[in-house]
This record gives C-alpha cells, structure tokens and sequence, in this order.
C-alpha cells in the first residue's frame, strides 16, 4: 500500500490489562472498534507507549493479531518491531508481516551515519509491504536529515517517517521538502505540535489516545483548510 493514502489520525493502541495482569483482549477489541467509530486511518500496535518493554513476545504477537482482526481490513495496522537488539527487531517485524499487518515501525538509535543505514537496510531486508522510521530524540534533533533523505531516495520500501524530536515543527518541514513531500510524515506529539504540524504540510499524527477529538480536529481543519483557499487538502 501507499502510505501517502494514511492522511489522519493514525493511533498507537495502548495496552489494557485486566486486574490479573494478563492482556484485556475484550478492551483492546472494544478500543479498536471505538477508534474505526472515530474515524482513524491507521493503527500502530505495539508502540513505546503501549509499555513495549514490558510486554512478554507472546503479549506483543498476540495484541497485534487482534488488531489486526478487528480492524478487519479497513484501514492499515502496522506492527511495532521496535526490541532491544537487532535480532529482536527482525524477528518481531517477520511475525507482524506474517499476520497481515501492512507496514512495520522501528525505532532504531542513531549512533552514527554508518550504523543507522545498516540497521535500516537490514530491516528492509525482510521485504514489509512499508517500513516506517521512527525518529525519537526527547532532548535533540535525532537523525540528520540528509541521511533521511538518501535512505527514502534508495530503500523502495521506507515510505513512512513518524517524527518526535526537539523542535518538531522545523523538522516536519525539512523533512517534507528535502523528499519532495513524497515521503510520508507523521507526527508523534499530537497534543502540543497539532496545528503547527497541520501547517507545515505533516500527513498524520500518531497519538495513544482521544480518537474521536482529534479525528474531529483534522476533518475540521481540512474543511477549513478548503474554504479559506478554495483549493483541496494536499
């Protein structure tokens, strides 16, 4: 598939436990229905918010087949291989492509130019329908733009960037024009970089939460968007 097509809200499902401390799959189902409700194009499962390192591999392969299940089809899932080792990586994102997700997110660290592409090819490698890079830098700007844009030019299947770095909003932009907008571009940071991210052109944000608000906030926007350029939403 076309990530360019995820234009929305794409949620990162958090992880419901009941009070045995065991995976609440009724919750999680009933999440995933009330977010289809709400209108998200997309599903992220597991993600770093969902207490990724906390979860056993059975947990993450079984929550990310009941996604899977429950969307159905209508929209994408893209499966969270983001682990501790290279190794873990590989494994986790075969096991999401064989149940179906459509695309894969890792979240690699960048130590340096060098190591990042070969982390980056290695994952291609296992051939996702789309590969999405997570750049996550909490204090920093994360990894150089540059390299972004020559692994978009030569690795057919990376077509995805979720940004959450420090300033978002001048890397959106930088991001967008050094691919043509042709990559595509996500936001992690929903409630604070919302209408700037909007502005600058990002295609999607990434939230754990309140589907319905800010599904009903990007529709808003685009309508307004439309009307005040008389012209439709890139």
């Amino acid at each position: 598939m076309d990530p360019l097509t995820m234009r929305g809200i794409i949620t990162v499902l958090n992880t419901p436990f009941t009070i045995q401390n065991e995976l609440d799959e009724a919750s999680l189902r009933r999440n995933v229905r009330l977010a289809l409700d709400a209108g998200v194009v997309g599903f992220l499962v597991p993600g770093l918010a969902a207490e990724l390192y906390h979860l056993t591999p059975e947990e993450r392969l079984r929550m990310t087949q009941v996604v899977v299940e429950e969307a159905g089809g209508r929209v994408p899932v893209i499966g969270g291989a983001t682990a501790a080792s290279p190794v873990e990586r590989l494994k986790y994102a075969e096991q999401f492509i064989g149940l179906g997700c459509a695309g894969i997110l890792v979240n690699i660290p960048y130590q340096d130019d060098g190591q990042y592409e070969r982390d980056v090819r290695e994952i291609a490698g296992v051939n996702p329908d789309f590969l999405m890079l997570q750049d996550w830098d909490h204090s920093g700007f994360g990894v150089p733009v540059p390299l972004i844009a020559k692994l978009f030019r030569e690795i057919e299947s990376f077509r995805s960037y979720k940004i959450e770095v420090v300033p978002a909003g001048v890397k959106y932009s930088q991001v967008l024009e050094a691919t043509g907008g042709d990559l595509h571009v996500a936001g992690g940071w929903a409630v604070t970089q919302f209408i700037e991210g909007l502005d600058r052109g990002i295609h999607a944000f990434m939230p754990t939460g309140m589907h319905e608000g800010l599904s009903f906030a990007m529709r808003t926007y685009k309508t307004i968007f439309m009307l005040l350029l008389g012209s439709r939403f890139p």
